[in-house]
């Protein structure tokens, strides 16, 4: 069975989550705070602080649910919830869990934290601006943008397939899931039927768009950093072994 959405939730379950700092995959982390604060006459704001045990990074993540740790003491203990844990949750600092690759340009990183940040502000208009833009500007970036010979636009669902073109070492399914992530980011972030869509599924969208940014930018250099060292090794292997025959 396949798990792999998994690696886009912050907290898998009462024991484990996926670290933002260390980049660990189903980690232990321990509830090591909490606070709350009023938000207005009838909201509180419960603040969770929650720490990594392998690399020990401190995060806070925001909800208005109350998730007191049952038999909380200051060091381990466990959330009580129901459902889905990060559905609980509004915000976490760091609001980002995928720490995007330095490969991919600065303007798609800053773009898609500044979605991440929207989204989990409750920010929905902006989070899906922010994405859309994303979207526009990788399609600048790589010179692929089609227009429609009709109205005098950018065909933005022909301009997704001729990236997929371009990139054929690249799943062909994810560009698929791009085209439906620019239709739902754009075209109905002015419709009244937006509101149907919720931070969990924007959630999803971004990570999709995270998944394309990192096949086309962050893969291939470190398919060239692995070769390199594995050219570097091949080298004293050979030294080693001109040694030997020297000697």
């Amino acid at each position: 069975m396949d798990h792999s959405e998994k690696d886009n939730l912050y907290f898998i379950d009462q024991d484990i989550y996926n670290c933002p700092f260390c980049q660990r995959r189903n980690v232990k982390y321990s509830v090591t705070d909490t606070t709350w604060y009023h938000t207005g006459t009838e909201n509180i704001m419960h603040v969770y602080q929650v720490k990594c045990s392998d690399c020990d990074g401190n995060s806070l993540h925001f909800t208005l649910d109350n998730l007191f740790p049952t038999g909380y003491n200051g060091t381990y203990s466990r959330f009580r919830y129901s459902g889905q844990l990060d559905d609980h949750f509004l915000a976490h600092r760091p609001a980002v869990l995928h720490i995007m690759d330095n490969e991919v340009p600065k303007k798609l990183r800053i773009l898609m934290a500044e979605a991440d940040e929207s989204r989990q502000s409750n920010l929905l208009t902006g989070a899906s601006a922010a994405l859309r833009k994303t979207i526009y500007q990788l399609l600048s970036l790589q010179k692929v943008a089609v227009v429609n010979e009709k109205t005098k636009h950018t065909d933005y669902k022909s301009s997704i397939y001729a990236l997929r073109d371009k990139y054929t070492h690249v799943d062909p399914e994810l560009f698929d899931l791009l085209a439906g992530v620019q239709e739902l980011a754009s075209d109905l972030v002015h419709e009244d039927s937006w509101v149907s869509w919720d931070a969990k599924q924007l959630r999803i969208l971004t990570a999709i768009v995270y998944e394309i940014l990192e096949e086309i930018y962050a893969e291939p250099a470190r398919r060239k950093r692995r070769k390199e060292g594995l050219l570097e090794l091949r080298a004293r292997l050979s030294a080693d072994k001109d040694n030997k025959s020297a000697s």
